[in-house]
């Protein structure tokens, strides 16, 4: 068996849990959250299956001004000291990292480009996954296993899903988080596994298959 670790990152502006906005107009919630992964691939071709939920390890609130991040983005986004300072350091005191940080700080700069408006918090993810490879090799050499994301076109597809009760007989709770559907907005693969919009995303980010069954979606190379 091969052991290989590796960092994935996602950032995205959502709803989240029952968090609340500040009452302070022009205020942007960012919330970075770190996670521990484990990846079990039958080969180093296959995309792989999680093993377990994503352990959340540390989790940190930012509050930065909407507008004059937006500003600064779009004058020097490059070279975006302020803010990359503020999320780097953030980053430290929850134990991501000094390489991870880079990678971490482009995608909020992405994330929070596209936003419009304040009122939902960016979310940061970033995975410690551990990718554990069975099957191939003789396991002298490692190599990292070929996790393909899903298409941009794919995830931004993906249609919110009605809880009714068919839903809960079946899945009550999200097969990632194992938190209950009723909290969080949920959403359907083709394979009809349901799963909380914020956790497949951020899977579908790193591997296109399904984490239950592997049912392929569409990837940018297709």
């Amino acid at each position: 068996m091969q052991v290989v670790p590796d960092y994935c990152h996602a950032a995205v502006q959502k709803p989240e849990g029952n968090f609340r906005g500040s009452l302070e107009e022009d205020k942007l919630p960012i919330i970075l959250q770190f996670y521990k992964s484990s990846i079990l691939h039958r080969g180093v071709s296959d995309p792989g299956v999680l093993e377990s939920p994503s352990t959340l390890l540390e989790q940190r609130e930012i509050w930065v001004k909407f507008s004059h991040f937006k500003q600064q983005l779009s004058n020097n986004y490059d070279s975006n000291r302020e803010y990359e300072a503020l999320i780097s350091e953030s980053l430290s005191n929850m134990g991501v990292p000094q390489d991870e940080h880079p990678a971490t700080v482009h995608k909020l700069f992405q994330a929070v480009e596209a936003a419009v408006d304040p009122d939902l918090p960016v979310v940061v993810g970033v995975f410690d996954t551990t990718h554990r490879i069975i099957g191939d090799g003789d396991g002298h050499e490692s190599c990292r296993p070929n996790s393909i994301p899903a298409s941009r076109s794919s995830i931004e597809g993906l249609e919110p899903v009605t809880l009714d009760s068919d839903i809960i007989t079946r899945s009550p709770s999200c097969a990632i988080c194992l938190e209950d559907f009723e909290q969080e907005p949920i959403t359907r693969l083709p394979c009809r596994h349901h799963f909380h919009v914020h956790c497949i995303v951020q899977c579908l980010e790193i591997s296109h298959m399904c984490p239950l069954c592997r049912y392929p979606m569409p990837t940018e190379e297709d």
